[in-house]
């Protein structure tokens, strides 16, 4: 398998609670318990993506993964591209908010910082398969919109509890719903399904069980795939060098510092 890690959750940091939660757990309960997984302060990681298209043919975006909770309470996320050379310097930056996050993206070729909005939200970060709303979905899971509970679910012998959330109009998503299976154990999203109009499947990010992995409180997994159902590509993911509770200046996670190249 290609070396990848593009987000996420990007992350890209799909890490989520470590305490676990039980079989008859409330929505509410199994939200604490991926919100309370989450780094306390903050989260430094290397992200190796390969991206495949349709022909199998792939090639490989490299990038720096840096989140931060506020004092608020509130995340900040920015992912800084480091290669290819072409796209060195590119940045996306997430502000979380109570309903729709601000979402911002800068290109070196472009020159500027663009906000992303509700026309743009579902556009390709990066050439991924990933757009910037997933991005967004996949870090708050319980985002904009309404949620309720389904089923239990297993996913490669792990009991999963299943989220589904329905982004609000508002929010200007690509999709109807989007269903996440929570790991029952450590909160961590194992998978995530995306559905477009008349609730067909659109697009599907799995995490590799087998890659389930801790740094300080936070379990997290190391490797994921976003799968776009439609274009027949798709996009693998690494996450290497986790680090958690660091040191990030906040003017970081600024629009002005999008501006810097490296």
């Amino acid at each position: 398998m290609g070396r990848a890690r593009a987000w996420f959750a990007l992350l890209l940091s799909l890490a989520v609670a470590s305490p676990g939660v039980a079989s008859e757990a409330t929505l509410e309960e199994i939200k604490q318990c991926v919100h309370e997984n989450a780094p306390r302060k903050t989260t430094i990681q290397r992200l190796n993506a390969n991206i495949f298209d349709r022909a199998g043919n792939d090639r490989r975006l490299v990038a720096k993964g840096y989140w931060k909770r506020f004092e608020d309470g509130l995340f900040r996320l920015l992912i800084r591209v480091e290669a290819p050379a072409d796209l060195r310097g590119a940045a996306y930056l997430i502000l979380e908010q109570e309903e729709r996050s601000d979402m911002f993206v800068y290109l070196p070729a472009v020159g500027r910082v663009r906000r992303v909005n509700a026309r743009s939200v579902s556009g390709s970060l990066f050439g991924t398969d990933f757009s910037y709303e997933d991005i967004d979905h996949l870090q708050r899971v319980s985002g904009s919109g309404t949620q309720e509970m389904g089923a239990m679910a297993m996913i490669d012998g792990r009991k999963a509890h299943v989220l589904i959330n329905r982004p609000s109009e508002e929010y200007g998503s690509a999709y109807s719903k989007i269903d996440f299976y929570v790991d029952q154990e450590t909160c961590v999203v194992l998978r995530a399904d995306f559905f477009g109009e008349g609730d067909q499947l659109t697009k599907q990010m799995v995490a590799k069980t087998e890659s389930l992995d801790r740094a300080g409180h936070t379990w997290y997994a190391r490797e994921i795939s976003m799968t776009d159902l439609k274009d027949q590509t798709h996009t693998e993911v690494l996450a290497e060098d986790v680090e958690v509770d660091v040191k990030i200046p906040r003017k970081m996670f600024s629009t002005s510092a999008l501006l810097r190249r490296n």
